[in-house]
């Protein structure tokens, strides 16, 4: 019986307090070995997954552009035949699904984008309201000149007594706009040197400064319409008082 005991004890007699500590080590050792493997290639991955990004960002900007442009180009052709049309139709397409593509994998929304699109139509309306209101104008401004020109026999064939006006009589008004024009200059002129905190905003060349709606941007919009409308009626009545006045 005891050398059965003394042979079952054999294999653990190199099992010792120390040895356990060695593997110990060794395990922790090993741990972090990995844990520093994995940490690294995260990092990989993510400088990876950032690189792919910005390239798939860039190239979505580039389709964008590609296709806006296509767009343009389509406007501007005008007619086109039916192979162009389904040539540029594909080409469209194309454009889409992979702009959709790259906005679905990293979850983009099109609000950046709708916005300058909806931007560069606000102002081609804009463009459009001020083409509109130029001819507007004009056409008045003709209409009041064929009267000025034309009225006069008319006047005087139904009315041979009356003095009437002509486009003679008319010098006085373009005189008393240019009247009107100097003074406005020489009070903006006075302005700069006297008062130049006010100047600014009648002065219509200087683009550089904040204008009115940026720097009173605790005025509601009543109280802006009230004193644009006191600066257009003290302009108006200016006016009339230049034109209205003996100038002969």
């Amino acid at each position: 019986m005891p050398e059965i005991a003394e042979k079952s004890k054999t294999p653990f007699q190199g099992v010792t307090a120390r040895s356990i500590s060695d593997m110990e080590e060794e395990a922790k050792r090993l741990l972090e070995t990995v844990q520093a493997q994995r940490a690294e290639k995260y990092r990989q991955d993510q400088e990876r997954q950032e690189r792919k990004k910005a390239s798939d960002l860039e190239e979505l900007n580039v389709l964008r552009f590609e296709l806006d442009n296509l767009d343009e180009a389509a406007k501007l052709a005008g007619n086109l035949s039916l192979s162009d049309a389904k040539k540029l139709s594909g080409q469209r397409t194309e454009l889409l699904h992979k702009i959709s593509k790259i906005e679905s994998e990293y979850q983009i929304t099109q609000t950046g984008f709708e916005e300058a699109q909806q931007v560069k139509a606000e102002k081609k309306t804009q463009a459009g309201h001020l083409r509109a209101t130029v001819l507007k104008v004009g056409g008045i401004i003709s209409m009041c000149g064929i009267f000025v020109l034309f009225s006069g026999n008319w006047i005087l064939g139904k009315y041979p007594n009356a003095a009437i006006y002509n486009e003679v009589s008319f010098q006085k008004v373009l005189f008393g706009f240019a009247v009107f024009i100097c003074a406005v200059a020489a009070v903006i002129a006075a302005l700069s040197v006297f008062f130049p905190g006010i100047a600014k905003y009648f002065n219509p060349f200087n683009s550089k400064q904040l204008d009115f709606y940026d720097d009173f941007t605790t005025l509601s919009a009543w109280q802006r319409n009230i004193i644009s409308l006191a600066l257009f009626s003290l302009l108006l009545l200016a006016f009339v008082m230049t034109v209205s006045g003996k100038l002969d």
